[in-house]
C-alpha cells in the first residue's frame, strides 16, 4: 500500500505540475495576444511557452488569424489612404475649372471690359463649365459601373465599324496637335462579342487619352487568333519616366502631380472596367524606346 500510495502521489504531483504549466502557457499565451493586439500592425507571432502538442495546434490556429488581421489590417490602412487621395483628387478636379468659371464672371462685371473681351471670357466659362460637366459624368459612370448597374447588350460587333468612326471623330484634333496616326493590319472581319455603345466609349477614352500624352505618332494595331482578337494601341510619350505603369488603371491616378493638364485618371479606369465586365483583358506597359501602349484581347 504504501509503493502504491507513493505511486499515486506521483502521477497526481506530475499532472498537477502538467496542469499548472499549461494553465501558465495559456496565460501567457493570452498576454502574448494582448500584446500584439496593443502593438497595431506588428508581424510578430504567438509561440508555445512549454512546448506542449496540446497548446500546439491553438497555436498555429492563432498565428493564422493574427495573419490574416495582419494582412486586413495593411489593406484597410492602404485603402485609407487611397480614399483620402481620391478626395483630394476629385476636389482638385472639380475646384480647378469652378475657380476659372468664377473668375471670368468676375471679368465679365468689369466695366472696363470691352464687348469682344466679354464674348472670348464667355466662351471660356462655356468650356469650363463643360469641363465640370464632363468630370461630374465621369464620376457618375464610375459608380454606375462599380454599383453593377450598368446593362451590358453584348452583341458580336465590327472592331472596323466603331473604331473608323471614333478616328473620324478626332481628325482634327490629331492635326492641331501634329499627330500622326497609322493602322497596321487589316480591320476587315475583326468582330467581337461586345457591347457596341461601349466599346464606342472605350475607344474615346483610349484616343482621349492618346492626345492627351501622345506625342508625334500613334499607332494602332490588331491581329486575330483562332479564339481571340488583339488590339495593340500605341503613342510616343515624353517623360516617360514618371509614368507608373502599374498605377495608371488606379482611379484618379495622373503622372501629373500638379494635375494642371485636366487629366484626372477616370478614363482610363472606366475603360479598365468596362473591358474587364465584358470578359475582356487589357494591359498598359511602356518600353524603353518611348512608346506608351495598351494592350486589349478580346474574345471572339
Amino acid at each position: 500500500m504504501g509503493i502504491l500510495t507513493i505511486i499515486m502521489a506521483v502521477i497526481l504531483g506530475i499532472l498537477l505540475v502538467r496542469h499548472y504549466l499549461l494553465l501558465n502557457g495559456i496565460k501567457q499565451i493570452r498576454k502574448q495576444i494582448k500584446d500584439i493586439y496593443e502593438a497595431d500592425g506588428t508581424n510578430q507571432q504567438v509561440t508555445n511557452p512549454h512546448n506542449f502538442s496540446e497548446l500546439s495546434k491553438l497555436v498555429i490556429e492563432i498565428n493564422i488569424v493574427l495573419a490574416m488581421n495582419q494582412k486586413n489590417h495593411i489593406y484597410f490602412r492602404e485603402i485609407q489612404q487611397e480614399i483620402k487621395e481620391q478626395i483630394t483628387n476629385i476636389s482638385h478636379d472639380l475646384r480647378t475649372p469652378l475657380a476659372s468659371i468664377l473668375g471670368y464672371f468676375e471679368l465679365i462685371h468689369d466695366e472696363e471690359a470691352t464687348l469682344e473681351e466679354k464674348g472670348q471670357y464667355l466662351d471660356i466659362i462655356e468650356k469650363r463649365a463643360g469641363l465640370l460637366r464632363s468630370l461630374l459624368d465621369n464620376y457618375y459612370d464610375l459608380v454606375q459601373i462599380d454599383s453593377e448597374a450598368q446593362e451590358f447588350q453584348m452583341t458580336v460587333v465590327d472592331i472596323k465599324e466603331v473604331l473608323t468612326d471614333v478616328l473620324a471623330t478626332f481628325y482634327y484634333d490629331f492635326i492641331d496637335k501634329k499627330m500622326t496616326i497609322e493602322i497596321i493590319g487589316e480591320l476587315d472581319n475583326l468582330k467581337v462579342l461586345a457591347d457596341q455603345a461601349l466599346l464606342q466609349r472605350i475607344f474615346i477614352n483610349l484616343i482621349q487619352n492618346v492626345l492627351k500624352h501622345g506625342e508625334k505618332q500613334c499607332e494602332i494595331s490588331h491581329e486575330k487568333h483562332e479564339r481571340q482578337v488583339c488590339t495593340v494601341i500605341k503613342n510616343r510619350v515624353a517623360n516617360g519616366n514618371r509614368i507608373e505603369i502599374e498605377k495608371v488603371f488606379n482611379r484618379l491616378y495622373s503622372a501629373d502631380k500638379t494635375r494642371n493638364t485636366g487629366n484626372t485618371g477616370i478614363g482610363l479606369t472606366i475603360t479598365k472596367l468596362l473591358i474587364e465586365k465584358m470578359g475582356h483583358k487589357i494591359e498598359a506597359k511602356l518600353t524603353k524606346n518611348g512608346w506608351f501602349l495598351i494592350e486589349i484581347k478580346w474574345q471572339i
